[in-house]
């Protein structure tokens, strides 16, 4: 026989436990909505791949949902800006050379900013 008291935390334990999974049903049907209002043909994807024998990233890949003018900016930790890029891309994907191995090891943002967003990437680059 179970005492009144197991009986009383097992009910809680299951009262939460139901609330707890209605909760993260909740949170995955707002994030599918908010999903779905993200017009996904207006904003670029940016991508950096790098060079495994020097630790320098050496392109961009940017693919563009249609054709517009980007601006791509590379800054240091402190916020100095070291090369500045613009260029009207076609749509579609797209690799562009980013050349780095002059610059010094460190931490650097690329910032890459198109009509309707802007994308912050992080750079490392190793000496």
């Amino acid at each position: 026989m179970i005492s009144p008291f197991v009986f009383t935390v097992l009910r809680i334990l299951l009262i939460a436990s139901l609330i707890i999974l209605f909760l993260v049903i909740m949170y995955r049907n707002l994030l599918r909505k908010m999903k779905s209002r993200i017009p996904s043909d207006r904003f670029a994807f940016v991508e950096i791949t790098s060079s495994t024998d020097q630790g320098c990233p050496k392109e961009v890949r940017i693919e563009m949902p249609q054709t517009g003018a980007v601006c791509f900016e590379l800054m240091d930790a402190a916020g100095n800006s070291f090369a500045l890029f613009d260029a009207t891309v076609e749509k579609g994907a797209h690799n562009v050379d980013f050349q780095t191995h002059r610059l010094p090891a460190g931490d650097y943002i690329l910032r890459c900013t198109t009509a309707n967003q802007r994308s912050d990437r992080r750079l490392v680059i190793r000496a």
